[in-house]
């Protein structure tokens, strides 16, 4: 009898152990346990949303779509590129909101391969962080969108950075010392640690003779034939306000005073006149 209840309770027991042991994996799969805030984890490939806490790359990660980033999230490429698969559109990383420290411990880490004009290696919509030597160069579109005057905090950054903004100012805090940062759209460039409309270059000035107003010394019918053109410091169109002086000049006869016509892009810029000459026959356009 004593055998016998013996084996009853270890028979007992081990549908305990195996009951528990069902119980444990079923929590396990219902409820992960949450991930350490300096515990790493791994970039993954599908893209798709990105839980908070720690990457490190230990080798070139290609993901098939976007990441989107909405709590906070650390990056370390360590020397390493993320990229978006060849083919897809979209950013490589969209931060939503929440915070990013994108990071390179190791060499230089890259972000590249993402195509959109807003942002195609990040879409900044949160806090970002850039620190040590990071890349971000390598997108179509543009590298990364600043959206809502967002601005880029700088912790020891190295690396090399295009920029583009929803409206061109300040993109830092920080003093940009040993970094780059260049301006994603070439109608404006980087001074500091501002995005501001390229300076101009040149000026061309042109008249397109439609054969109604041609001879005639009236301004005003020879204004809109003339189109006046700058060209900025990045041999891309001049987006500022050009400001020129139209006269009509005949030889032998007094000149007209000069009329100023106005082509207005934006209000910020310098004031700029051309004396570019164009000749007509007998008349003379400045």
């Amino acid at each position: 009898m004593r055998n016998l209840a013996r084996k009853n309770i270890q028979i007992i027991a081990a549908l305990g152990l195996f009951v528990l042991a069902l119980l444990s994996a079923f929590v396990l799969l219902r409820f992960p346990a949450p991930v350490r805030a300096d515990e790493t984890q791994n970039i993954p490939t599908e893209g798709g949303n990105l839980a908070g806490g720690s990457y490190t790359l230990s080798a070139d990660v290609t993901v098939q779509s976007t990441l989107q980033i909405s709590t906070a999230v650390t990056i370390d490429l360590n020397g390493h590129a993320l990229s978006l698969e060849e083919g897809q559109e979209g950013s490589v990383i969209q931060l939503m909101s929440g915070s990013l420290t994108l990071k390179s411990s190791s060499g230089q880490g890259e972000i590249k391969g993402g195509s959109s004009q807003t942002g195609g290696g990040i879409y900044a919509g949160g806090t970002l962080t850039l620190s040590g030597n990071v890349k971000i160069t390598d997108n179509t579109g543009s590298n990364i969108y600043l959206s809502n005057n967002n601005k880029i905090t700088l912790d020891n950054f190295t690396g090399n950075v295009g920029i583009s903004m929803g409206t061109p100012g300040t993109f830092t805090d920080n003093e940009v010392t040993n970094g780059t940062f260049t301006s994603d759209n070439k109608g404006y460039s980087v001074v500091g640690k501002e995005l501001k409309i390229a300076k101009l270059q040149s000026i061309t000035a042109s008249y397109t003779n439609t054969g109604k107003v041609f001879p005639t010394t009236e301004l005003e019918d020879l204004k809109s034939n003339v189109t006046v053109t700058g060209t900025n410091e990045n041999n891309a169109p001049y987006i500022g306000q050009i400001k020129y002086t139209l006269a009509v000049v005949v030889p032998g006869a007094p000149a007209d005073p000069p009329e100023t016509d106005e082509a207005d892009e934006t209000p910020e810029t310098p004031k700029t006149e051309t004396k570019n000459e164009l000749s007509l026959g007998k008349n003379t356009i400045l």
